[in-house]
């Protein structure tokens, strides 16, 4: 009879699956293959680390994975372009710097992505500050979104006023 070679990962989901069936059950002392409804939750485990691995691999070979780091800083420069209205251009640099964690580098580096400020009630200072680091020395476009309905009169923060010297020289 001819010997199989048994696949690697095979061996190792026997590993962690081998003994549900051959050990006895430590609340009611009945064999393992009478006994599954006490270890279903670990045969669940198994299957959401399975998957989870799963889905690591998968993410690691996507195509979007694949584009050059000059390339994808291309696209979210442009991406930034469409959002220069203050209606807009708060969020999408947190969104994209949630997506992976390349994403979040190559946002991070790009002192011009972050050259757009957009300040709306409430306002954070810390989120302000982050944002005027994150932006360099590169010349600032600040929006200032201000409500009638604010009850605390508005205070322009410390870190955007030091900025100044850096805002655009069209003033809106």
């Amino acid at each position: 009879m001819p010997s199989m070679t048994v696949p690697l990962s095979l061996m190792s989901w026997l590993s962690n699956v081998g003994p549900i069936f051959t050990k006895n059950c430590p609340t009611c002392g009945l064999p393992g293959l009478l006994n599954l409804k006490h270890d279903d939750k670990k045969v669940l485990d198994i299957i959401d680390a399975a998957s989870t691995t799963k889905q690591r691999l998968e993410s690691i070979s996507a195509p979007i994975r694949r584009l050059p780091r000059d390339v994808l800083l291309e696209i979210f420069s442009l991406c930034r372009r469409g959002f220069d209205s203050p209606l807009y251009g708060r969020d999408y640099l947190w969104t994209l710097g949630h997506i992976c964690h390349w994403w979040r580098d190559i946002v991070h580096s790009l002192p011009t992505l972050w050259s757009v400020v957009v300040l709306y009630p409430p306002y954070n200072p810390k989120i302000t500050e982050m944002h005027l680091q994150r932006s360099g020395d590169v010349p600032l476009h600040v929006y200032i979104i201000m409500s009638i309905d604010n009850s605390p009169p508005f205070v322009v923060s410390t870190y955007v006023a030091s900025g100044c010297c850096r805002f655009s020289p069209c003033l809106r």
